[in-house]
């Protein structure tokens, strides 16, 4: 009976594990590894892909560069100019943020609103950053662990 239990029980541990694992491969950004170091990514994959695409989710897809601002609106939430928001220690250089099209999360205080898009000026460049609701990246994160099959 010992070793019926036993048996049933490391097939529980065994199916749950394997429950737990991506249908397919979670494509990494490279900025993530940089970020968080190869170890810790490794380790997220093999322990908790959940929060491996969560994290790549909220380092690349926050948000999104743009040369052009539409007719600010009621779901819209001006925030000031972005090189307000700077982690003590960081610089801000707008031209570095232009060429590559990104902006590090790590490197300023950016806030989110629960329902509206926040944006921020690049100074006088004509530039915009648009930061994602709280709400949609809520709704992002799901739809994109749910398309991994987690």
């Amino acid at each position: 009976m010992k070793k019926i239990t036993f048996i049933t029980l490391a097939l529980f541990l065994l199916l749950g594990a394997y429950a737990q694992q991506p249908k397919r491969e979670i494509i990494v950004n490279p900025l993530l590894i940089e970020k968080l170091g190869a170890n810790k990514v490794n380790e997220l994959r093999a322990t908790n892909p959940r929060q491996l695409i969560i994290e790549n989710i909220e380092l690349t897809h926050f948000c999104s560069l743009t040369a052009k601002l539409g007719e600010p609106d009621e779901t819209y939430k001006m925030m000031g100019e972005l090189k307000n928001f700077v982690k003590e220690g960081k610089t801000c250089n707008y031209q570095d943020i232009i060429s590559n099209g990104y902006v590090d999360r790590y490197d300023f205080k950016i806030q989110s609103h629960p329902t509206l898009t926040t944006i921020y000026t690049l100074g006088n460049t004509g530039y915009y950053l648009f930061v994602q609701s709280e709400e949609w990246m809520e709704e992002h994160k799901r739809a994109v662990i749910a398309d991994y099959g987690l």
